[in-house]
């Protein structure tokens, strides 16, 4: 009888044949993401926003551009692992935690737009300099009603 492998054990060995800092950075993403979806199921959205614009010492930097891709790269594979669900405000979120920890610049943005049927339809997603990390499919669409730059001291 032949054994084929299952896609949890193919999962399971694609993660373990990484590199232990793409491993660590997966990890970090998919922890930060918790907290994040945490904070965004349990708290009121005006207690979270003064908290998105972080103020950065002068030695932040406004390019990162492959540290930043690598971490959105980190977000977009562990929301594929949660258990709970990892949408674009708490990918957005996650994000701009893990490029703050990094001394990276960010900007959190929030828009609407309407859907098919007249309802309002809700977006978040993070850039970085000119890379979008997050919720970058299709933001085009949207109307940006606030944004949250990070501010350098």
């Amino acid at each position: 009888m032949v054994q084929t492998k299952s896609p949890v054990s193919s999962r399971v060995l694609k993660f373990l044949r990484l590199p232990l800092g793409s491993k660590v950075l997966l990890l970090e993403a998919w922890m930060t993401l918790g907290l994040s979806r945490g904070m965004v199921l349990t708290l009121p959205f005006r207690w979270i926003a003064p908290r998105l614009q972080a103020r950065l010492p002068d030695s932040a930097h406004v390019s990162g551009q492959a540290e930043a891709r690598a971490v959105g790269w980190a977000l977009r594979v562990a929301s594929k692992y949660t258990p709970w669900t990892s949408n674009c405000l708490a990918q957005a979120l996650a994000g701009k935690r893990m490029l703050h920890r990094r001394k990276l610049t960010s900007t959190l943005f929030l828009g609407v737009r309407k859907g098919e049927q007249d309802e309002f339809e809700a977006h978040a997603w993070l850039d970085c300099g000119s890379v979008t990390l997050t919720g970058g499919h299709d933001h085009a669409g949207y109307s940006v009603v606030s944004s949250y730059p990070d501010e350098q001291t």
